[in-house]
């Protein structure tokens, strides 16, 4: 009998190879499986995959569902960083829908799940995308705003980003913002 891990092993390597179809196949098998072995986590790993791979082949609405089950399991299993991935992800598919208010409120669940376990470079990376998707969308202050929070919780940081940081604090405080939040 097949396991969940080797089915999500072998849904790996479908997806390493670009072979979209074969991986959601595996994926849903070993979420499946997972169900079958009472492995919640694992269960709530392949979910998570699944969105993203239902959101490449543009099915929105399994997406998040795949996404909305990942996240409460996770959330029921205390695992706060992949909760925060799941909901970065589920950003993602927002972003992709023009869901402005949507892909902003993931993004922060992502960055304050991320934050409370102490993933300092996923928090780093999701206010990053949060501050690109203000810009994109014209929002220049809160763009400022997340991108100089972004660099104040990155881990470690180059020159080029500290002197980045005090730039966008130095502009901050010229327009009047509030660094806190």
């Amino acid at each position: 009998m097949t396991t969940g891990e080797q089915l999500k092993s072998e849904g790996m390597a479908a997806f390493q190879k670009k072979s979209w179809m074969l991986a959601v196949q595996k994926f849903e098998q070993a979420r499946d499986q997972f169900e079958i072995e009472a492995d919640q986590a694992g269960q709530a790993e392949m979910l998570n995959n699944l969105g993203v791979l239902y959101k490449m082949q543009g099915s929105y609405s399994d997406s998040l569902q795949a996404y909305e089950k990942a996240i409460t399991l996770f959330s029921e299993l205390g695992k706060m960083k992949e909760e925060g991935q799941a909901y970065g992800n589920m950003g993602d598919l927002h972003a992709a829908q023009k869901n402005k208010k949507e892909a902003a409120t993931a993004y922060l669940l992502s960055s304050n799940k991320l934050g409370d376990c102490n993933a300092l470079a996923e928090q780093s990376q999701v206010l990053k995308t949060l501050s690109l998707y203000h810009l994109r969308q014209g929002q220049w202050l809160e763009a400022i705003r997340r991108m100089e929070q972004s660099l104040t919780v990155k881990p470690r940081r180059g020159p080029e980003e500290w002197l980045f940081r005090m730039l966008l604090r130095f502009a901050m405080t010229l327009l009047g913002l509030s660094r806190a939040e």
